[in-house]
């Protein structure tokens, strides 16, 4: 969890002090400090920063000692902060005309950037969406995955483990990414030839992925028939 919170606007340390104080508290600085193994002087320096951040309060009577916000207060906030700023990122980008996507491929740099464009993808399919990815990034599309079926759109998807996040929609737009030397690296592109070309790949995929588990549960031949038809 620690480290979780460090995607919003935590330190290592004022993460680690908030996940002690969740499983004992009320403690004291010194306690605290004794606990997670790290200066007394950081770790009140930490505590001021999470009290501002109104992640803990403190009590004073005695000996100053400090309780955390309960979790499900603090991820409601960090939702409400998150939506207030998606919002006024989107007015302050609603002014700028986007230029024509040409038929090129685009490097994307970053797994958040190829969840982004997977997104972008499967909203925009007219007729058919086929999706492999990773059961984490499934989680994140999970949404604009059921928004395209609510709109009729066909869906194909198989959670296969690894990374590898590779779309195809309406045998026209792509995108294959996963882990290479650099990093998180996706290629995205609107080339119809190349769509189609990775659109089929991935339904291919799925479907043999189908009957694979279909052997393993034993399951009958026209079941087989039916998936290998929409190979064809």
């Amino acid at each position: 969890m620690a480290q979780h919170l460090t995607e919003f606007g935590f330190t290592a340390l004022e993460s680690e002090i908030y996940v002690f104080l969740l499983g004992e508290s009320p403690a004291t600085g010194y306690r605290i400090a004794q606990a997670i193994n790290k200066p007394a002087a950081n770790v009140y320096k930490a505590i001021q920063s999470l009290e501002a951040k109104g992640a803990v309060s403190t009590e004073n009577e005695g000996i100053k000692s400090v309780r955390p916000v309960p979790s499900a207060d603090l991820v409601k906030r960090f939702e409400r902060d998150f939506k207030k700023r998606l919002a006024q990122v989107e007015k302050s980008l609603s002014g700028f005309k986007e230029a024509p996507v040409d038929d090129s491929v685009l490097t994307l740099k970053s797994e958040p950037a190829c969840i982004g464009y997977a997104m972008r993808l499967i909203l925009s399919a007219k007729k058919s969406a086929a999706i492999i990815c990773d059961p984490s990034q499934a989680e994140e599309l999970e949404e604009a995955i059921a928004q395209a079926e609510a709109n009729g759109v066909r869906i194909q998807l198989w959670e296969r483990p690894g990374g590898v996040l590779r779309v195809g929609v309406d045998h026209r737009y792509s995108l294959t990414a996963g882990h290479d030397a650099s990093g998180y690296t996706g290629y995205f592109s609107h080339h119809p030839v190349l769509g189609a070309s990775i659109h089929d790949g991935v339904a291919s995929e799925i479907a043999v992925s189908q009957i694979q588990t279909e052997i393993e549960q034993s399951g009958g031949g026209k079941r087989f028939s039916r998936i290998l038809s929409e190979l064809i």
